[in-house]
């Protein structure tokens, strides 16, 4: 597996490619590489409490950008299997030891996160709720 910074890299630029705008979607506060639904891509593809496919944003995020995932609802997968890790959106030392990564990878999203928005002048917008049926 390759180094963080390279993993988050190639994640940057999939999102640049498929989530145009996604740096200024991200709530810095909020973020939490460990939870589902504050990582990157928790909070970038965001799950009503009604959602009949997916369980968290972390799988719809990975279903929508990295249809190999396939995820559907299934905690028993890690994102490390599929190839989530491979873009830095979770850990690749697998469920039971991804704690030990977090630090590091939560560092270089935040690192690139505010170069990205300095380098670009990108205003930080309100993400929508999802709707509630």
């Amino acid at each position: 597996m390759t180094d963080i910074a390279t993993r988050v890299a190639r994640g940057v630029a999939l999102l640049d490619e498929q989530k145009p705008g996604w740096v200024g979607l991200i709530d810095l506060s909020a973020f939490d590489i460990g939870s589902t639904d504050r990582c990157i891509l928790g909070q970038l593809y965001p799950v009503g409490h009604d959602d009949k496919v997916w369980v968290s944003g972390f799988d719809k995020g990975c279903d929508v950008l990295l249809p190999c995932c396939d995820y559907f609802g299934d905690d028993e997968l890690c994102a490390g299997q599929c190839g989530g890790a491979e873009y830095g959106f979770d850990t690749t030392n697998g469920c039971e030891t991804a704690r030990e990564e977090y630090p590091a990878l939560t560092a270089e999203w935040v690192r690139v996160i505010e170069v990205l928005r300095q380098r670009n002048q990108v205003q930080v917008t309100e993400v929508e709720e999802p709707v509630q049926v």
